[in-house]
């Protein structure tokens, strides 16, 4: 299961769990939309290919199903989870930054290096299917 979608069993039942009850998933048309469990799991698997394998004609033929069919599956699935946003995801307040910048200087050899945003605030991008290929100075993650 980890293998494939990439979250464990438990993981992904907690995602169904908040997801399953989302207005997109459901329609007044006498057509059935596919299980929400299979379009989370076909957005997992496709989430966690890269690469040649990550075509969305490889994750339709992998699936059982339509090129359009995973890439409605994965919209309705983006959809559902970028609703919770706002449930999930804050900016630090003025006080917890600077607890974050006295950790860093404590514990990470960051000593002055802190500059407002440069972690992951800016919109810096990280590619998660792969550690990066060098190690990286404190001096290069300054954005300031």
């Amino acid at each position: 299961f980890i293998n494939m979608l990439r979250v464990s069993p438990e993981v992904f039942q907690s995602i169904l769990g908040l997801i399953d009850d989302h207005p997109i998933f459901y329609n007044q048309s006498g057509n059935p939309q596919e299980a929400i469990e299979v379009q989370l799991g076909v957005t997992l698997y496709w989430m966690g290919q890269y690469g040649n394998g990550a075509s969305l004609e490889d994750i339709a033929w992998f699936a059982g199903g339509s090129e359009g069919a995973v890439d409605l599956y994965t919209q309705c699935c983006f959809h559902a989870i970028e609703s919770l946003h706002d449930a999930f995801v804050c900016l630090p307040t003025v006080k917890e930054k600077e607890e974050e910048k006295c950790w860093m200087d404590e514990h990470l050899g960051f000593k002055d290096t802190w500059c407002d945003g440069w972690v992951m605030y800016d919109g810096t991008i990280f590619v998660l299917h792969a550690k990066p290929g060098i190690l990286i100075s404190p001096a290069n993650l300054i954005m300031g």
